[in-house]
């Protein structure tokens, strides 16, 4: 096994960990294991049992998003993601926006074309109708409020996609345990699939009450369907006009 050996297999094991990870290992902070100039061979063992179990990576599991602690890290995490396809092609990654003592977590389903853009949480129609949506029963990003989103980036043209919903949910299910926010609020259909058990169609668990972890949860339309069909909006103010009750009622 020669140098260049050395390299192709590390690079694979890179990708596969990275794969797994959702980020690269700080294992694999080299781009090449070994300088290819100098004519290392290393002997292929022929001897070994091809059944036996090889050895732990333990820098698969020492980093899990379970362990993390601030909001901050676990952006770090989300920015190096790479477990859809989108890692490819995206423009930015979008954390969220608050204070990490929040009352309530607001959920989108994803960032908008020109928040990712511009790198800025909110910078669209859809984000001035949702603080519009949020300040109308008392909530705001800087006092008592975190606003994310299920799909944590995009490109210009996605298409929204379960196999990215799938891959962000550990994200959100670590943002969720590290704010401990006192109610959910879920905004469209895929804000809330994965927290909820049996979750049916938006248009039929709108304004119940459900719960996540024990945390009180209501799901509600999104900004972008409120500006698509203008008759959701009586629904979605009475939906909201509930969970502040509900909030009120808990505080």
């Amino acid at each position: 096994m020669n140098a260049n050996d050395i390299n192709q297999i590390y690079n694979l094991l890179k990708v596969s960990s990275a794969n797994v990870n959702g980020y690269v290992s700080d294992f694999y902070t080299k781009e090449k294991l070994v300088d290819e100039t100098q004519n290392i061979e290393i002997p292929v063992t022929k001897d070994i049992p091809v059944n036996e179990a090889p050895e732990k990576d333990i820098s698969m599991n020492e980093s899990s998003t379970k362990d993390l602690s601030k909001i901050d890290e676990l952006k770090g995490k989300i920015e190096k993601c790479t477990r859809c396809p989108l890692a490819r092609e995206r423009i930015n990654v979008i954390c969220g926006a608050g204070i990490e003592t929040p009352e309530v977590l607001i959920i989108c389903e994803i960032p908008t074309v020109n928040e990712v853009i511009e790198n800025k949480p909110l910078n669209s129609r859809e984000g001035i109708l949702l603080e519009k949506m949020i300040g109308a029963i008392g909530l705001n990003k800087d006092t008592n409020s975190y606003i994310t989103t299920a799909i944590k980036c995009r490109t210009q043209n996605v298409k929204i996609d379960y196999a990215q919903y799938d891959s962000c949910s550990a994200f959100l299910y670590a943002q969720i345990q590290i704010l401990k926010p006192k109610m959910i609020l879920c905004l469209g259909q895929m804000s809330y699939q994965k927290l909820v058990d049996n979750p049916q169609n938006i248009d039929t668990i709108h304004g119940q009450l459900l719960s996540y972890n024990n945390i009180p949860l209501i799901a509600t339309y999104s900004p972008s369907s409120l500006l698509q069909n203008e008759e959701l909006k009586k629904p979605a103010w009475e939906d909201l006009k509930t969970f502040k009750k509900h909030l009120d009622s808990i505080k």
